[in-house]
């Protein structure tokens, strides 16, 4: 367990050095284009097309959680979100996006004998090549997303706090198909598969588990 938790965080290190370098180069671009002094509209066509967006979205989740053990049985629950999103947009019809992403969310789970509601928090850094099509009312994106904290706690019959293990690893993919509404809307589903097994424990028994989530929210974009 430590050996992977030392793992995790040194995963962790490299994505956030790679998304802070990305929020430099958006930030970068953006004040460039500023510091030509031109509207938005000119700066777009002025610095080979190049744009910034941003967006703050809510979204409901669930997650699809399968347990790799006979003996435990694990029920999900619909769970809530919220992101604040970044874009560098290149030309008309394409953008790199990454995003900090915030998840809550609960699961009943059971070993037969005992069964208690794990509670779960999840924080996730997608880095996505984003296609517009149909002057961008329709937008598809993809790419690896990152699970750069991830906890799972429940309370046993004696009022303890107990560790159940990350429900999602740090390496997954993630998917997307929005549409927008007028210019300053998104409604976007999205589904983001694990890429690896999770190691997870519950009353004594350590076990595997496997995780898929789908998402439908909406973004306000600015």
């Amino acid at each position: 367990m430590k050996q992977n938790v030392v793992m995790k965080q040194r995963a962790i290190k490299r994505v956030l050095a790679m998304v802070v370098a990305m929020l430099f180069a958006i930030g970068g671009a953006s004040a460039q284009l500023h510091s030509l002094g031109l509207s938005a509209a000119e700066a777009a066509g002025a610095a080979l097309g190049l744009r910034t967006e941003w967006g703050v979205g809510l979204k409901g989740v669930y997650t699809s959680v399968e347990s790799l053990s006979p003996s435990i049985t694990v029920a999900p629950r619909i769970g809530f979100g919220a992101q604040f999103d970044m874009a560098l947009r290149i030309g008309r019809r394409f953008a790199i996006e990454t995003e900090i992403g915030y998840e809550r969310g609960s699961m009943m789970v059971g070993n037969g004998s005992e069964q208690f509601k794990v509670k779960t928090t999840t924080m996730d850094i997608p880095v996505l090549a984003s296609l517009r099509l149909l002057g961008r009312m329709i937008r598809i994106s993809a790419g690896p997303l990152f699970s750069v904290m991830n906890k799972a706690q429940y309370v046993n019959k004696d009022n303890q706090t107990m560790e159940f293990g990350a429900l999602h690893p740090t390496w997954n993919i993630m998917a997307s198909a929005g549409v927008c509404i007028g210019t300053h809307f998104l409604i976007e589903a999205r589904y983001v598969h694990s890429l690896k097994k999770t190691l997870n424990q519950f009353e004594g028994e350590e076990f595997n588990l496997r995780s898929r989530r789908i998402t439908v929210g909406v973004t306000a974009l600015f």
